[in-house]
Order: C-alpha cells, then sequence, then structure tokens
C-alpha cells in the first residue's frame, strides 16, 4: 500500500470510470520519470500547486508561517490533496483520485469590515481557459451547494457521491491565510484602517506599499500602450496651449476630489466643428485608456449617470454635447457633478445613494447651459458653476501653438497619432504618488490655497465674493494641485508657472463669459428668440390658414404687413417658457428696444389681429419684423 508520508515508485490516478490506474511519478531522491512515461507524469506536476509528501510547497510554508505568527494552527489535512490546472486530487485507497477538473486555491477574501469571508480559486473550464472566482465558506460547507455553485462556473466534478463533500473537505483544509481584501470598484476607498486608491488588481496606498485585494472578477484592464517616457513627449506638446494644460489638470484633478474634500465638476470646450475640441478630449481620456474608446452624450441622464460610475475618481470623457437632449442635458448637468438620483427598493426603502466621483471633460459647438437654455428653461446658477464652459477661440482653436505644424489640423493630426501609439501608462504611477503622500498634499493645498487663487485672478476682473465665481475659482485651484501633483510623479513635464499662466488664461475666458451673461441680458434673449423663430420658420403657415384644419396652427403664422415687409404672427403662449426664463417685463423691453418686436397700441408688447375674411373677431399676437431679426 502507497502512503503520502512514504518514498514511492508509483502513484495512481483514476481513468475515466473511476478506477485507478498506475502512473509512474518516480519520487525516490533526485529520481526523475522514466522516458517511456515522463510525458503521463507531468500531468499532474505541471502547472499545478502540488503539496510534497511533507506538505513543503514554497506556498504552503509561506502559509505556515503566516499561520504560526498570527496564532493559526496549521492544516493536518493539507498533504492529501493535488491541485492545480490538471485536476483536484485526493490520496484516498492508497492512491491519489481525481475529485474534479483544474481547481487551485488561492487565497482568502473578505470585506474591508470583515465580512462575507470566501475562498479565492483559479478554475480551468472545459475550453482550458483560466477564471478566477470566489467560494463563500458556507456554502464551502455544503458539499450539495457547493456542487451547484461550482458547476455553474464551470468545473467538472467527477461521478460519484463523495466528491463534492472532497471538494469541500480540500476547500477545509486550507490555511486561514493569507487573506485579502475584496474591492469590487477602482478609486478611493478604506482597505483595513487604511485609505488606498485601488487600479486595476492594485491598491496603492498612504503608507507608501501596495495592499493586498482580491477582485473578483478581476478588474477589465484598462488599454495600455507605449511608455512613460514617450508619454512625457506628448505632455511636451502641451507647452503654449492652455487649453490642453487645463484637458490635462482636469484628468487629473479627478484623483483630488476626495482627499481634498471636493465635489465633482465639469469642463466644457465650446466652439466651431473642426477646431481641436475632440483631440483635447483624447488627451485627456489617454491618460486612463485608449484615446479611441471615446464615449458621447447620446444617452440617458440614467445612461450617462451608470458610465459616470464606471469611472470612479477617474476622468469621464464625453464628446457631442449637441447630441444630448435638453432634459438630459439639465439633468446631467446636476448628476454628473454631485449625487445621482434618488431610488427605492422593493421593500420601499431609501437605495444606497450613488454618488459620481469624476470630473467630466466634455466639448461641442454649444454649452451645456446654452443646450439647456435652447428648450426655453433658464440654466439656474449651480449648472454654470457646475460645468465650466470654455470657448475654443485660441490663434488655432483649441490650440495656440504649433509646435512646428503647418496648422491646427496638421497639429492635431500629430497628437492623435501620438496618443494612439502611447496611452494609459500615465495614471498608474500618478495615483501610486498621490496615495504614498496625501497627508502632505492636504496640508499643502491647505496652507497654499489662498496664494494660489491670488495668482489664477492676478489681472482679472473677478468677483471673488459672488458665489458662483468663487466656486469655479476653487476647481481652478484644484486643477492647479493636479497639475503641480502630476509634475511632481513625472507624468507632466510643465512648471509650475506654466500651469498657472494656462489655468489664468482659461479662468478669464470664464470670467468674461459669465460677466456678459450678468451685465447684457438682452443679448441672451435676442439669441433666445432666434433660435425659437429658426427652428419654426420653415413650419408656419400663412395668416390666411388661421383655420385651415389641415395646417400646424399651434405656434403662429407668416404674414405681409401693410409696408410690404414680411412678418412672424406667434401665439404669446408659445414664448411662455423664455418670458420665464428672462423675466417679462426684461423679455418685452430687450425686443421692443431691439426693433424686433412691433408693439401694438399704447407700447404694448402684442397687437390685436383680425381673423382672416370671411371670419370676424380678433386675437393677441405677437408680431416679429423678419427684416430686422434676419437682416443679414
Amino acid at each position: 500500500m502507497l502512503s503520502p508520508t512514504k518514498r514511492a515508485t508509483k502513484q495512481t490516478v483514476p481513468n475515466k470510470r473511476g478506477r485507478a490506474h498506475a502512473l509512474p511519478l518516480e519520487m525516490h531522491s533526485g529520481g526523475r520519470p522514466t522516458s517511456r512515461k515522463r510525458k503521463t507524469a507531468s500531468i499532474i506536476a505541471q502547472n499545478s500547486h502540488v503539496t510534497n509528501e511533507r506538505g513543503n510547497t514554497p506556498s504552503s510554508r509561506r502559509a505556515k508561517g503566516s499561520e504560526r505568527s498570527h496564532g493559526v494552527a496549521s492544516s493536518t489535512n493539507s498533504t492529501q490533496f493535488k491541485d492545480g490546472k490538471d485536476g483536484l486530487y485526493e490520496w484516498t485507497g492508497g492512491a491519489y483520485r481525481r475529485v474534479c477538473s483544474g481547481v487551485q486555491w488561492l487565497a482568502n477574501t473578505v470585506d474591508a469590515d470583515g465580512s462575507r469571508p470566501a475562498h479565492v480559486l483559479h478554475i480551468w473550464t472545459l475550453n482550458a481557459a483560466c477564471r478566477k472566482i470566489e467560494v463563500p465558506r458556507e456554502i464551502a460547507e455544503q458539499p450539495q451547494e457547493l456542487a451547484r455553485l461550482v458547476t455553474m462556473q464551470g468545473v467538472r466534478l467527477e461521478r460519484g457521491k463523495s466528491a463534492a463533500r472532497q471538494l469541500s473537505d480540500y476547500l477545509a483544509s486550507r490555511p486561514s491565510y493569507p487573506t485579502y481584501t475584496r474591492v469590487l470598484r477602482d478609486g478611493w476607498q478604506i482597505i483595513g484602517d487604511r485609505e488606498a486608491y485601488v487600479f486595476g488588481d492594485t491598491a496603492f496606498a498612504t503608507a507608501k506599499r501596495n495592499l493586498p485585494i482580491a477582485r473578483i472578477p478581476s478588474a477589465a484592464q484598462r488599454i495600455r500602450q507605449g511608455s512613460l517616457e514617450k508619454w512625457n513627449e506628448i505632455a511636451l506638446l502641451c507647452r503654449g496651449n492652455p487649453l490642453l494644460i487645463t484637458s490635462l489638470c482636469a484628468a487629473f484633478a479627478s484623483a483630488l476630489l476626495q482627499p481634498l474634500g471636493r465635489n465633482s465638476f465639469g469642463v466644457s470646450f465650446v466652439g466651431k466643428s473642426s477646431t481641436g475640441k475632440t483631440t483635447a478630449l483624447r488627451l485627456a481620456l489617454a491618460t486612463i485608456d485608449s484615446p479611441t474608446a471615446l464615449a458621447t452624450w447620446a444617452s440617458t441622464a440614467n445612461g450617462l449617470e451608470a458610465l459616470a460610475m464606471q469611472y470612479p475618481h477617474m476622468p469621464l470623457v464625453l464628446d457631442e454635447i449637441g447630441l444630448a437632449s435638453h432634459d438630459v442635458a439639465s439633468d446631467a448637468a446636476y448628476r454628473l457633478t454631485g449625487s445621482g438620483k434618488l431610488r427605492a427598493v422593493r421593500d420601499g426603502s431609501l437605495a444606497p445613494m450613488q454618488r459620481i466621483t469624476s470630473v467630466t471633460i466634455s466639448a461641442g459647438e454649444e454649452s451645456i447651459t446654452a443646450r439647456i437654455e435652447q428648450r426655453g428653461d433658464h440654466a439656474k446658477s449651480g449648472q454654470f458653476a457646475r460645468f465650466i464652459s470654455l470657448p475654443s477661440d485660441d490663434a488655432h482653436g483649441v490650440f495656440a501653438a504649433l509646435h512646428g505644424s503647418m496648422n491646427g489640423a496638421a497639429f492635431a493630426e500629430k497628437l492623435n497619432r501620438l496618443l494612439n501609439a502611447t496611452h494609459g501608462v500615465a495614471w498608474e504611477p500618478f495615483v501610486k504618488y498621490l496615495a504614498s503622500n496625501t497627508d502632505a498634499i492636504k496640508k499643502l493645498h491647505t496652507a497654499n490655497l489662498q496664494g494660489v487663487a491670488f495668482h489664477l485672478t492676478k489681472e482679472i476682473e473677478f468677483d471673488a465674493s459672488d458665489g458662483v465665481c468663487a466656486r469655479v475659482l476653487e476647481n481652478f485651484a484644484l486643477m492647479f494641485r493636479a497639475g503641480n501633483i502630476a509634475r511632481k510623479a513625472k507624468v507632466f513635464p510643465i512648471s509650475d508657472t506654466e500651469i498657472v499662466g494656462a489655468l489664468r488664461h482659461c479662468l478669464r475666458k470664464w470670467a468674461e463669459q459669465y460677466r456678459q451673461r450678468l451685465v447684457t441680458p438682452t443679448q441672451a434673449i435676442l439669441d433666445d428668440v432666434s433660435y425659437f423663430l429658426q427652428r419654426h420658420r420653415h413650419n408656419l403657415p400663412r395668416w390666411a390658414d388661421y383655420f385651415n384644419a389641415d395646417c400646424n396652427t399651434s405656434i403662429g403664422f407668416t404674414c405681409s404687413l401693410r409696408s410690404g415687409d414680411e412678418a412672424y404672427l406667434i401665439f404669446p403662449g408659445s414664448l411662455d417658457g423664455l418670458k420665464k426664463k428672462h423675466g417679462r417685463e426684461t423679455f418685452h423691453r430687450a425686443l421692443i428696444d431691439s426693433a424686433w418686436l412691433l408693439p401694438g397700441t399704447d407700447d404694448r408688447p402684442t397687437q390685436q389681429r383680425r381673423f382672416p375674411p370671411p371670419n370676424t373677431g380678433r386675437t393677441a399676437m405677437y408680431v416679429f419684423s423678419k427684416s430686422a431679426i434676419f437682416c443679414d
């Protein structure tokens, strides 16, 4: 009879019918399998986690050492199992008998609070794919439940009632260490008693060392390509390009939101098509992933919120603001820059609130607030502060310095080509440095916040007492700190002076827009009315069709005035949204003073228009001069 504690010249494994057959595996000191049977012998040994006669595999020695150091008794049954790619075997009846297809125990895992203990296993499925799974301990102790779980995951148990029990015994014989903390997402979280930034399958801790974590299934790896040296060469092309520097600073700022206690915000590049806006977005996205994985606003608000949850404490990059509906734009302006929507579970209780922790970087031919206001709604001050709109109106659109390229298009093509070759390599060294120096960074940011704000607003007409201005200034200060940390992490070779100058340039752009919005509401009113009429003018019937049921008469009509000029006759109720947005009196006065609206008796904003004959009666209508509005 062979014993697992004595040297043997033969071992047996079961054949397909469950019977044991000899497996020549010479275990003499220095012995090797005979050449005739060497390939067969390697079935168990190769790619396997094998416990030798004394249970002294490297992993078991480490586990025993951990158990001794933590006062945990070593397993007495570990010598009876052999596991690995080619199957799990148990020594029984004088032979190693197959229990199931490939299984290998890796570690224990628990939640951050120590709950939900489980085994972490590698399994090899029928198509030879290796997967990592969790087996909760309460299931591991119930053979029938265990069999059902592992079978669903792809493990093939040998026929017979004992296989599930044997697998349960195998798991029960595993040591208590190592034990890893279970994580489900990227970003900042508490692991044990430490704060750590999780990126992929690695947790970077404030103690300057990585923490052991278990992620089941393993995190989907964001695409990395190229070297850090090549990335820094790309970053150097941002010199002299304030909008590109701001794009990268906003991307890096995502990881600073939690440690510095800031809320999410957004940055939008706004301008005509083909001005380099999408290239600025790809640059930001390339910090964490392939620049080709660019999402758009073509979604529901719930869809955008779900997408944002996949980028915790990382930049969320979205192109084409114009693809968002007005409702989505209005809703997303709050959801993407703070808490998600409140939801209830089946029992009526409140579900845990989803909190968005990304800096949203976006682009389009119009800003978020403009998109909201085109429907006639009034963009709230909070929406204007949460999404910082920056015009792409430098010398070459988004670009100010071309670094030897002939024009903006050539420079954009060069940047995109370089980004396609190098991306996803900057984020890990950045968050590693950030996590290792979090306490010092917090102190530095707090101590220097006023000084940074002073330099950012230098020579800018800026009212820091205004709540909207103050909030935007804090976000620009956060972007400066992010750029400063990225420079120290050696992923952003731009000096602090250059960073401040670029951010000041962009803050000036924003401040000018905001100031104009406050002091010149007339232009905003004219823009809204012009957009309204442009949208509907080709669908307006003639005044003579007032009672024609086949015509859409819900908005208004066109008509010829006695002067021969063409006019738009618009029902007052059609513009209620704009009147509510701007204020009724301000709205009317701006249109009359601009000669767009032809007033009625006593300077009233409406005129009484007679119904077309043969009908009698009158109705109040706004009368807009077509030539005044579309004078060009």
